[in-house]
């Protein structure tokens, strides 16, 4: 849902589906719900605890900019109360991020608090993390203040990246619309 929301051209996303299909396990197009078939009671899985979790530490942030260094990716997003929020997940293994600031705490996909740290261990599934004036540092990430430094680069193609209206310029009535969202 973070990689969604970090891509403007993405301006809803629609969720198939809620409730299981059907009863057989073996047939795939029975299991797609996050809540199981009603001769289960809907009983909620995994899933539908994480979807609550985003949502409830997204509620109201905007995302500024997803960033890949390596195999971490970071998606740092702003709350409407003026502190910072990170999402943070790796494609493969695991990662030690450092981080400082006023109020550093964090949770797992799951809404579970973070062991006391710094560090937190970035994994594939992904960690949020919120504060103040945080600043997080990796074996390839500098992060402090909403400003990356080093090698990150954004996980788009060049071709994606246009598309979005990077890398040439916006007409008028694109940068407008571009604002208003």
């Amino acid at each position: 849902l973070a990689l969604l929301q970090s891509l403007p051209m993405v301006e809803k996303v629609f969720w198939y589906d809620f409730k299981d299909d059907g009863l057989t396990r073996e047939y795939n197009e029975h299991n797609f719900g996050v809540v199981r078939h009603q001769r289960f009671n809907c009983a909620p899985k995994p899933a539908i605890v994480a979807m609550s979790v985003f949502v409830r530490v997204t509620a109201g942030a905007k995302p500024v900019g997803l960033r890949q260094n390596d195999a971490l990716f970071t998606l740092p997003y702003r709350r409407p109360d003026g502190s910072e929020l990170l999402v943070l997940w790796t494609t493969a293994g695991e990662t030690k991020v450092r981080f400082s600031g006023r109020g550093v705490a964090g949770c797992d996909l799951m809404g579970n608090p973070l062991a006391a740290g710094p560090p937190f261990t970035a994994g594939v599934n992904p960690i949020y993390i919120t504060g103040r004036d945080l600043a997080a540092q990796a074996k390839s990430l500098r992060y402090k203040g909403g400003i990356y430094a080093g090698k990150a680069h954004h996980p788009l193609s060049g071709h994606q990246r246009r598309a979005r209206g990077q890398g040439h310029q916006l007409s008028e009535p694109a940068r407008r619309r571009r604002r208003s969202r």
